[in-house]
């Protein structure tokens, strides 16, 4: 009974480590959606002032640009807690926090969330 169990911490820990160094590369392709973010939302506003009949869509889309942009900090976060457990994977942390910042300065709103990842990414470092 003591071997099952001894194997069955074993396997949950080798699968454990795969999310783990899966998790910067899943926060990593969330950011750079992210990063486009904002370009998309700007176009769309051009093409708004272009044409009116589709003006009052503008609002909704820019809404769901930030919504994106938040969750993208979350998962960044997540990203750097499992990084937090996981040393070895630390150092693309900082390639996330990175790119959590750049975000977040193209989002204002969203910028206050941002030290708090930052820091946690140099802690885990």
């Amino acid at each position: 009974m003591l071997i099952i169990t001894f194997l069955h911490v074993c396997v949950k820990s080798v699968e454990t480590t795969r999310i783990a160094d899966r998790a910067p590369i899943i926060a990593d392709r969330t950011l750079r959606i992210a990063d486009r973010a904002p370009i998309i939302a700007d176009r769309t506003l051009r093409i708004a002032d272009r044409v009116p009949r589709i003006a009052d869509r503008v609002p909704r889309i820019a809404d769901r640009v930030l919504r994106i942009a938040d969750r993208t900090l979350i998962i960044a976060d997540r990203a750097l807690t499992i990084a937090d457990r996981v040393p070895r994977i630390a150092d693309r942390t900082l390639i996330i926090a990175d790119r959590a910042l750049t975000i977040a300065d193209r989002v204002p709103r969203i910028a206050d969330k941002v030290p708090r990842i930052a820091d946690r990414a140099l802690k885990c470092h």
